[in-house]
């Protein structure tokens, strides 16, 4: 009778340690599967953006964005910049140093407070528009052309064809400003 109690007690353990057995095996090659699968994707998605009266597709991936995304970014920050009066200079200077890779910081920002000063002391006030984008996907470069006004209070001083030129730099998935230029072309005011 004691006998036969133990290899019951033995057969029931026996059983629930194969049971134990077998479903940590299964976990380990579901977890040895996800991790393959992981592994395969990284670096393979893509967020894709909604912006606001965009008809272009507008994605980022880590190391890549799209031409819309590169269009619409540059778009952003130019009217954002240089849509300026002597008293939002200080935050569109903000801004648009939040959107600036270190290596650029300090030129951008130099070149951005010598402005603004020009702006406070002859009382100016700027707007662009833009009427032309050239992307290069590729490069990270965006070469944009527009016209941009200049009045001294309510007096339309100038009016010039310029084309401003944004280089970026991916970093981890952040499209961040590297180089920020103006050529100016043809006087048309």
């Amino acid at each position: 009778m004691l006998k036969a109690s133990r290899d019951s007690k033995i057969k029931e353990l026996l059983v629930k340690k194969n049971f134990i057995s077998i479903t940590l095996g299964c976990s380990l090659v579901v977890n040895v599967v996800l991790a393959i699968g992981i592994n395969h994707l990284v670096g393979s998605e893509r967020v894709v953006l909604l912006w606001p009266n965009s008809g272009e597709e507008i994605w980022v991936k880590p190391n890549k964005v799209s031409p819309g995304y590169l269009k619409e970014m540059s778009q952003y920050l130019l009217l954002s910049t240089l849509n300026v009066t002597p008293q939002t200079a200080p935050g569109r200077r903000d801004l648009l140093l939040n959107y600036v890779h270190p290596s650029g910081y300090g030129e951008i920002k130099s070149q951005l407070i010598e402005e603004e000063e020009i702006l406070k002391k002859k009382n100016i006030t700027k707007m662009f528009t833009p009427m032309g984008f050239e992307v290069d996907e590729k490069g990270l470069k965006v070469k944009v052309i527009g016209d941009l006004t200049t009045w001294v209070a309510k007096e339309k001083i100038s009016q010039h064809k310029t084309a401003f030129t944004l280089i970026y730099q991916m970093n981890y998935g952040k499209l961040q400003l590297v180089e920020f230029k103006e050529e100016r072309d043809e006087k048309t005011i």
